[in-house]
């Protein structure tokens, strides 16, 4: 429990700092793969990051440990966040567009299936199977 002196001591450092925490929005970012990339040369995960140019901002996806800690460590370039951006939401639609293909492979795994043994029938073996184990001897003298 916090006492209230504390409490209201918090409540002053939070209303000074900006608008109250439950207007703020979950997540704000237009960076919707920011954390799902991850860099082929280090396995760091990439996050949403923007510079501003002479006529445009640009956004990247860019290494968390370059974001934070400059160029060193890993030679991995940023990635052009509107061109990943727009592929990877092509390949969604392409994918939930394939409705035969959802359809066929749902057809393949209903007709799999049925030919796997089922949980209980393993289980069932499986104790079948099981022979008693020997009894150790007591080594206590």
């Amino acid at each position: 429990m916090v006492d209230a002196d504390l409490f209201e001591q918090c409540q002053q450092i939070m209303q000074a700092r900006g608008e109250a925490g439950s207007r703020r929005a979950a997540s704000n970012s237009d960076y919707q793969l920011t954390g799902l990339i991850i860099c082929p040369e280090c396995g760091c995960k990439y996050i949403g990051t923007s510079a501003t140019g002479k006529r445009r901002g640009y956004r990247y996806y860019t290494r968390f440990s370059r974001a934070r800690y400059g160029k060193a460590g890993c030679a991995a370039h940023r990635i052009d966040a509107d061109l990943v951006d727009e592929a990877v939401t092509q390949a969604l639609i392409d994918f939930y567009g394939r409705t035969d293909l959802i359809a066929d492979t749902i057809t393949a795994e209903r007709s799999w299936s049925p030919k796997m043994p089922s949980a209980t029938a393993k289980s069932s073996r499986l104790s079948a199977d099981r022979s008693p184990l020997p009894r150790r001897r007591s080594t206590a003298t």
